[in-house]
């Protein structure tokens, strides 16, 4: 992967267990976006645009399937979610 600037992440992975990035700035759908595990960088394309601290899966995610955000549970899908996409109260349950 090329060298990222300063600043250049966009969005973080807490626990490698996770199934979601943690957005760390607005970004704008459409946007490959660079991602941080442990300082390992990895681009994923952001389907739909987020907010600062929303997630984005970082697989697809089935309906009923948990998302886990610090190797924690935080909620269930509502509907299947492709990887890149938003996920916020909008689509979890608890």
């Amino acid at each position: 992967m090329p060298e990222v600037k300063s600043g250049g992440i966009d969005a973080m992975i807490i626990n490698p267990q996770d199934n979601v990035a943690v957005c760390l700035k607005d970004i704008p759908a459409n946007m490959e976006i660079v991602v941080s595990l442990n300082g390992n960088l990895s681009r994923l394309k952001a389907l739909d645009a987020m907010a600062t601290g929303h997630k984005i899966a970082l697989r697809d995610i089935r309906a009923g399937e948990n998302v886990i955000k610090y190797a924690e549970v935080i909620g269930k899908m509502k509907e299947d979610v492709a990887k890149g996409r938003h996920i916020h109260v909008h689509n979890i349950t608890d």
